[in-house]
């Protein structure tokens, strides 16, 4: 079965990775947002937790952090295709 390029509407075989008719590639689509923010929860709610901080709060700010990281990862794995101008 093949598929159609999303921009200028080529068939494409499968398990192709570039558009004959316009050049568009097939990537791994990154994740969606940034991971910093998921390790900074993480790390402030360690530090809370296991410091001498307040305990009350770190516990939930590493689950935040955790669940912010799944998300970010959760579709990782797609390929879509992006256009090179």
């Amino acid at each position: 079965m093949s598929e159609q390029c999303p921009f200028c509407q080529t068939q494409i075989n499968d398990g192709a990775i570039v558009c004959i008719g316009c050049g568009a590639q097939k990537e791994h689509r990154g994740p969606n947002g940034s991971p910093g923010f998921s390790l900074i929860l993480i790390l402030l709610g360690s530090f809370f937790a296991f410091g001498p901080g307040i305990g009350e709060l770190g516990v939930p700010l590493m689950i935040a952090g955790g669940i912010f990281l799944l998300l970010n990862y959760k579709d990782s794995n797609n390929l879509v295709w992006r256009r090179r101008y």
